[in-house]
Protein backbone atom coordinates (compact mmCIF):
# COMPACT_ATOMS: atom_id res chain seq x y z
CA UNK A 1 0.00 0.00 0.00
CA UNK A 2 1.05 3.32 -0.92
CA UNK A 3 1.65 5.78 1.99
CA UNK A 4 0.43 9.63 1.29
CA UNK A 5 2.51 12.46 -0.46
CA UNK A 6 2.74 14.14 3.16
CA UNK A 7 3.47 10.95 5.11
CA UNK A 8 6.26 9.61 2.87
CA UNK A 9 7.88 13.14 2.85
CA UNK A 10 6.99 13.13 7.07
CA UNK A 11 9.00 9.76 6.98
CA UNK A 12 12.05 10.63 4.77
CA UNK A 13 12.74 14.25 6.68
CA UNK A 14 12.72 11.53 10.02
CA UNK A 15 15.40 9.19 8.48
CA UNK A 16 17.06 11.66 7.45
CA UNK A 17 17.10 13.62 10.81
CA UNK A 18 17.93 10.04 12.25
CA UNK A 19 21.24 9.24 10.07
CA UNK A 20 22.63 12.58 10.57
CA UNK A 21 22.54 12.32 14.00
CA UNK A 22 24.32 8.73 14.08
CA UNK A 23 25.94 10.22 11.60
CA UNK A 24 25.20 6.65 9.22
CA UNK A 25 26.29 8.05 5.93
CA UNK A 26 24.91 5.66 3.50
CA UNK A 27 21.41 5.73 5.50
CA UNK A 28 21.54 9.62 5.03
CA UNK A 29 22.45 9.34 1.21
CA UNK A 30 19.24 6.74 1.26
CA UNK A 31 17.44 9.23 2.93
CA UNK A 32 17.93 11.98 1.17
CA UNK A 33 16.83 10.35 -2.50
CA UNK A 34 14.04 9.09 -0.96
CA UNK A 35 13.02 12.58 0.32
CA UNK A 36 13.86 13.94 -3.13
CA UNK A 37 12.08 11.25 -4.87
CA UNK A 38 8.66 13.11 -2.37
CA UNK A 39 9.68 15.79 -4.39
CA UNK A 40 9.72 15.20 -7.74
CA UNK A 41 6.59 15.91 -9.70
CA UNK A 42 5.51 18.07 -12.50
CA UNK A 43 5.92 21.62 -10.16
CA UNK A 44 8.91 23.02 -10.98
CA UNK A 45 9.25 24.34 -7.90
CA UNK A 46 9.38 21.21 -6.21
CA UNK A 47 11.35 19.39 -9.37
CA UNK A 48 13.91 21.96 -8.20
CA UNK A 49 13.93 20.75 -4.70
CA UNK A 50 15.00 17.39 -5.82
CA UNK A 51 17.22 18.40 -7.92
CA UNK A 52 19.19 20.10 -4.98
CA UNK A 53 18.76 17.13 -2.66
CA UNK A 54 20.28 14.87 -5.30
CA UNK A 55 23.05 16.96 -5.88
CA UNK A 56 23.56 17.28 -2.38
CA UNK A 57 23.25 13.39 -1.89
CA UNK A 58 26.39 12.71 -4.80
CA UNK A 59 29.27 14.03 -2.83
CA UNK A 60 28.29 11.81 0.13
CA UNK A 61 27.23 8.66 -1.98
CA UNK A 62 31.03 8.95 -3.63
CA UNK A 63 32.42 8.88 -0.04
CA UNK A 64 30.35 6.13 1.10
CA UNK A 65 31.47 3.87 -1.84
CA UNK A 66 28.73 1.76 -2.54
CA UNK A 67 28.37 1.22 -6.13
CA UNK A 68 24.58 -0.17 -6.66
CA UNK A 69 23.75 2.85 -4.57
CA UNK A 70 25.42 5.01 -6.60
CA UNK A 71 24.27 4.39 -9.34
CA UNK A 72 20.78 4.54 -8.46
CA UNK A 73 21.04 7.96 -7.25
CA UNK A 74 23.02 9.02 -10.52
CA UNK A 75 19.92 7.02 -12.43
CA UNK A 76 17.44 9.33 -10.34
CA UNK A 77 19.14 12.76 -10.32
CA UNK A 78 19.37 12.24 -14.49
CA UNK A 79 15.64 11.53 -14.34
CA UNK A 80 15.00 14.64 -12.05
CA UNK A 81 16.78 16.69 -14.71
CA UNK A 82 14.66 15.03 -17.82
CA UNK A 83 13.20 17.76 -18.72
CA UNK A 84 16.60 19.49 -19.86
CA UNK A 85 17.90 16.28 -21.58
CA UNK A 86 21.51 17.75 -22.27
CA UNK A 87 21.60 18.06 -18.05
CA UNK A 88 20.38 14.23 -17.76
CA UNK A 89 22.87 12.63 -20.00
CA UNK A 90 25.67 13.13 -18.06
CA UNK A 91 24.07 11.72 -15.08
CA UNK A 92 22.70 8.92 -17.50
CA UNK A 93 26.02 8.26 -18.92
CA UNK A 94 27.70 8.25 -15.61
CA UNK A 95 24.98 5.57 -14.07
CA UNK A 96 25.91 3.53 -17.39
CA UNK A 97 29.57 3.14 -16.92
CA UNK A 98 29.31 2.49 -13.09
CA UNK A 99 27.29 -0.15 -13.85
CA UNK A 100 29.02 -1.72 -16.61
CA UNK A 101 32.39 -1.98 -14.00
CA UNK A 102 30.30 -3.58 -11.90
CA UNK A 103 28.83 -6.29 -13.85
CA UNK A 104 25.28 -6.90 -12.70
CA UNK A 105 22.84 -7.09 -15.61
CA UNK A 106 20.10 -6.12 -13.79
CA UNK A 107 21.91 -2.61 -12.99
CA UNK A 108 23.01 -2.44 -16.91
CA UNK A 109 19.86 -3.46 -18.18
CA UNK A 110 18.44 0.13 -16.32
CA UNK A 111 21.00 2.05 -17.25
CA UNK A 112 21.21 1.01 -20.83
CA UNK A 113 17.05 1.41 -21.34
CA UNK A 114 17.67 5.02 -19.42
CA UNK A 115 19.94 5.74 -22.18
CA UNK A 116 17.91 4.12 -24.85
CA UNK A 117 14.52 6.65 -23.00
CA UNK A 118 17.04 9.53 -23.26
CA UNK A 119 18.16 9.23 -26.86
CA UNK A 120 14.58 8.39 -28.08
CA UNK A 121 14.15 11.99 -27.75
CA UNK A 122 16.97 12.60 -30.18
CA UNK A 123 18.72 9.85 -32.39
CA UNK A 124 15.90 6.52 -32.78
CA UNK A 125 18.54 4.23 -33.76
CA UNK A 126 20.84 5.15 -31.22
CA UNK A 127 18.11 4.79 -29.03
CA UNK A 128 17.14 1.34 -30.50
CA UNK A 129 20.81 -0.14 -29.79
CA UNK A 130 20.84 1.40 -25.98
CA UNK A 131 17.17 -0.77 -26.07
CA UNK A 132 18.82 -3.85 -27.35
CA UNK A 133 21.49 -3.89 -25.00
CA UNK A 134 19.13 -3.82 -22.06
CA UNK A 135 17.31 -6.27 -23.56
CA UNK A 136 20.07 -8.47 -23.57
CA UNK A 137 21.30 -7.91 -20.77
CA UNK A 138 17.48 -8.10 -18.90
CA UNK A 139 17.72 -11.64 -20.53
CA UNK A 140 21.17 -12.60 -19.05
CA UNK A 141 19.93 -11.27 -15.47
CA UNK A 142 16.64 -12.98 -15.85
CA UNK A 143 14.70 -9.85 -15.09
CA UNK A 144 11.82 -10.05 -16.11
CA UNK A 145 10.60 -6.34 -15.02
CA UNK A 146 13.75 -4.89 -16.91
CA UNK A 147 12.84 -7.50 -19.89
CA UNK A 148 9.28 -5.48 -20.64
CA UNK A 149 10.44 -2.22 -20.35
CA UNK A 150 13.22 -2.75 -22.83
CA UNK A 151 10.61 -4.89 -25.39
CA UNK A 152 7.93 -1.68 -24.74
CA UNK A 153 11.52 0.65 -25.17
CA UNK A 154 11.62 -0.94 -28.49
CA UNK A 155 8.32 -0.70 -29.75
CA UNK A 156 7.58 2.72 -28.61
CA UNK A 157 11.09 3.99 -31.32
CA UNK A 158 9.64 1.75 -33.76
CA UNK A 159 5.98 3.55 -33.54
CA UNK A 160 8.10 7.07 -33.99
CA UNK A 161 9.81 5.39 -37.06
CA UNK A 162 6.13 4.60 -38.32
CA UNK A 163 7.40 0.98 -38.48
CA UNK A 164 4.21 -0.37 -37.33
CA UNK A 165 4.34 -4.04 -37.96
CA UNK A 166 8.11 -4.07 -36.33
CA UNK A 167 6.50 -2.01 -33.58
CA UNK A 168 3.78 -4.06 -32.68
CA UNK A 169 5.58 -7.27 -32.91
CA UNK A 170 7.94 -5.99 -29.81
CA UNK A 171 4.65 -4.55 -27.81
CA UNK A 172 3.04 -7.94 -28.32
CA UNK A 173 5.94 -9.98 -27.20
CA UNK A 174 6.62 -7.37 -24.23
CA UNK A 175 3.04 -7.87 -23.34
CA UNK A 176 3.29 -11.94 -23.09
CA UNK A 177 5.70 -10.99 -20.37
CA UNK A 178 3.69 -9.06 -18.00
CA UNK A 179 2.14 -10.46 -14.81
CA UNK A 180 -1.12 -9.22 -13.33
CA UNK A 181 -0.19 -10.15 -10.21
CA UNK A 182 2.71 -7.41 -10.04
CA UNK A 183 1.33 -3.68 -9.36
CA UNK A 184 4.01 -2.18 -11.53
CA UNK A 185 2.92 -4.75 -14.30
CA UNK A 186 -0.09 -2.68 -14.83
CA UNK A 187 1.56 0.86 -15.63
CA UNK A 188 3.66 -1.45 -18.28
CA UNK A 189 0.72 -3.11 -19.48
CA UNK A 190 -1.23 0.12 -19.99
CA UNK A 191 1.97 1.66 -21.77
CA UNK A 192 2.09 -0.98 -23.94
CA UNK A 193 -1.68 -1.12 -24.78
CA UNK A 194 -1.56 2.73 -25.14
CA UNK A 195 1.49 2.40 -27.45
CA UNK A 196 -0.38 -0.42 -29.72
CA UNK A 197 -3.15 1.95 -29.93
CA UNK A 198 -1.05 4.36 -31.22
CA UNK A 199 -0.04 2.08 -34.16
CA UNK A 200 -3.98 1.28 -35.13
CA UNK A 201 -4.91 4.50 -35.01
CA UNK A 202 -2.04 6.26 -37.35
CA UNK A 203 -2.47 3.15 -39.36
CA UNK A 204 -6.56 3.36 -39.81
CA UNK A 205 -7.36 0.39 -38.00
CA UNK A 206 -9.58 2.55 -35.44
CA UNK A 207 -12.05 -0.17 -34.12
CA UNK A 208 -8.21 -2.09 -32.85
CA UNK A 209 -7.12 1.42 -31.45
CA UNK A 210 -10.49 1.88 -29.80
CA UNK A 211 -10.59 -1.63 -28.13
CA UNK A 212 -6.59 -1.08 -27.25
CA UNK A 213 -6.89 2.62 -25.34
CA UNK A 214 -10.12 1.95 -23.26
CA UNK A 215 -7.79 -1.27 -21.93
CA UNK A 216 -5.19 1.35 -21.28
CA UNK A 217 -7.35 3.65 -19.60
CA UNK A 218 -8.90 1.00 -17.59
CA UNK A 219 -5.15 0.17 -16.40
CA UNK A 220 -4.34 3.18 -15.75
CA UNK A 221 -7.41 4.41 -13.41
CA UNK A 222 -6.94 1.22 -11.05
CA UNK A 223 -3.17 2.02 -11.30
CA UNK A 224 -3.89 5.94 -10.14
CA UNK A 225 -6.38 4.51 -7.82
CA UNK A 226 -3.47 3.22 -6.21
CA UNK A 227 -0.69 5.24 -6.48
CA UNK A 228 -2.80 8.34 -4.39
CA UNK A 229 -2.01 12.24 -5.67
CA UNK A 230 -0.25 10.88 -8.65
CA UNK A 231 -0.89 12.64 -12.02
CA UNK A 232 -3.79 12.42 -14.12
CA UNK A 233 -2.27 13.57 -17.25
CA UNK A 234 -1.58 9.70 -18.66
CA UNK A 235 -5.32 9.09 -18.02
CA UNK A 236 -6.46 12.73 -19.85
CA UNK A 237 -4.13 12.17 -23.25
CA UNK A 238 -5.37 8.88 -23.26
CA UNK A 239 -8.84 10.11 -23.58
CA UNK A 240 -8.00 12.77 -25.90
CA UNK A 241 -6.63 9.64 -28.16
CA UNK A 242 -10.05 7.97 -28.00
CA UNK A 243 -11.93 11.01 -28.58
CA UNK A 244 -9.66 11.59 -32.08
CA UNK A 245 -10.33 7.91 -32.69
CA UNK A 246 -13.59 8.60 -32.09
CA UNK A 247 -14.28 11.67 -34.40
CA UNK A 248 -12.64 9.76 -37.17
CA UNK A 249 -15.10 6.78 -36.83
CA UNK A 250 -17.82 9.84 -36.65
CA UNK A 251 -18.69 8.10 -33.56
CA UNK A 252 -20.92 10.77 -31.56
CA UNK A 253 -19.46 10.32 -28.39
CA UNK A 254 -16.04 12.09 -29.43
CA UNK A 255 -17.36 15.58 -28.83
CA UNK A 256 -18.17 14.57 -24.87
CA UNK A 257 -15.20 12.99 -24.25
CA UNK A 258 -13.01 15.92 -26.17
CA UNK A 259 -15.07 18.72 -23.84
CA UNK A 260 -14.09 16.54 -20.64
CA UNK A 261 -10.42 16.60 -21.19
CA UNK A 262 -10.85 20.10 -22.05
CA UNK A 263 -12.37 20.90 -18.45
CA UNK A 264 -10.03 18.64 -16.92
CA UNK A 265 -6.83 19.71 -18.01
CA UNK A 266 -7.79 22.92 -16.15
CA UNK A 267 -6.67 21.32 -13.05
CA UNK A 268 -3.16 20.05 -14.83
CA UNK A 269 0.44 21.73 -14.02
CA UNK A 270 0.10 24.40 -17.04
CA UNK A 271 3.33 22.52 -18.95
CA UNK A 272 0.88 19.53 -19.64
CA UNK A 273 -2.59 21.59 -20.09
CA UNK A 274 -0.97 23.17 -23.51
CA UNK A 275 -0.42 19.77 -24.62
CA UNK A 276 -3.78 18.45 -23.89
CA UNK A 277 -5.98 21.12 -25.24
CA UNK A 278 -3.51 21.37 -28.24
CA UNK A 279 -4.27 17.79 -28.96
CA UNK A 280 -8.07 18.02 -28.22
CA UNK A 281 -8.57 21.23 -29.85
CA UNK A 282 -7.24 19.76 -33.26
CA UNK A 283 -9.81 16.92 -32.84
CA UNK A 284 -12.82 19.42 -32.34
CA UNK A 285 -11.70 21.65 -34.98
CA UNK A 286 -11.95 18.53 -37.53
CA UNK A 287 -15.23 17.24 -35.53
CA UNK A 288 -17.29 20.82 -36.09
CA UNK A 289 -15.36 21.49 -39.18
CA UNK A 290 -16.96 18.27 -40.51
CA UNK A 291 -20.59 20.02 -38.77
CA UNK A 292 -19.92 23.08 -40.95
CA UNK A 293 -19.35 25.04 -38.56
CA UNK A 294 -15.79 26.65 -38.83
CA UNK A 295 -16.60 29.58 -36.43
CA UNK A 296 -15.83 27.15 -33.75
CA UNK A 297 -13.29 25.58 -35.44
CA UNK A 298 -11.27 29.19 -35.53
CA UNK A 299 -12.45 30.11 -31.56
CA UNK A 300 -10.29 26.86 -30.75
CA UNK A 301 -7.18 27.42 -32.50
CA UNK A 302 -7.25 30.83 -31.04
CA UNK A 303 -7.84 29.43 -27.63
CA UNK A 304 -5.14 26.92 -28.33
CA UNK A 305 -2.89 29.49 -29.35
CA UNK A 306 -3.21 31.87 -26.46
CA UNK A 307 -3.92 29.51 -24.11
CA UNK A 308 -2.48 30.72 -20.86
CA UNK A 309 -5.04 33.66 -20.89
CA UNK A 310 -7.90 30.54 -19.91
CA UNK A 311 -10.72 32.85 -19.64
CA UNK A 312 -10.53 33.35 -23.19
CA UNK A 313 -11.14 29.38 -23.34
CA UNK A 314 -13.53 29.51 -20.52
CA UNK A 315 -15.83 31.84 -22.11
CA UNK A 316 -15.72 29.83 -25.61
CA UNK A 317 -16.86 26.81 -23.50
CA UNK A 318 -19.36 29.29 -21.59
CA UNK A 319 -20.71 30.61 -24.78
CA UNK A 320 -22.03 27.35 -25.94
CA UNK A 321 -19.11 26.86 -28.65
CA UNK A 322 -18.40 23.91 -27.62
CA UNK A 323 -22.32 22.11 -28.59
CA UNK A 324 -23.57 21.20 -31.84
CA UNK A 325 -25.72 24.26 -31.42
CA UNK A 326 -23.40 26.69 -31.30
CA UNK A 327 -23.83 29.87 -30.14
CA UNK A 328 -24.02 33.74 -31.65
CA UNK A 329 -20.99 34.53 -29.97
CA UNK A 330 -19.02 32.04 -31.11
CA UNK A 331 -19.24 34.24 -35.03
CA UNK A 332 -17.82 37.09 -33.72
CA UNK A 333 -13.84 36.91 -34.39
Amino acid sequence: MTLPLAQRHSAAKQALDLARRLHYGYGEVQALLYLAMTHSSEDTAQLKIAQRLALQALPLARQVGDTPLLIQLYRNTGHFFSGDADRALPYYEQADVLAKAYGQSKLIAETTSDLGAYDDLRHKYLSLQYYFESLHAAEKGHSVDDEVAALQGIGGVYVDLTDYEQALLYLRNALKKVSPKVQLHKLYESLIMKKMGTCYQLSGHYAQAVKAYQKALQLQKAFSSVMKGESKYFELDLEANLADVYERQGNPQALGMARGVLADAFVEQQRMEFDLVSKVSITLDRYFLHKGRADSAIYLRLASGSFYSRQVLLSIVGAGCLSDAGSSVCATA
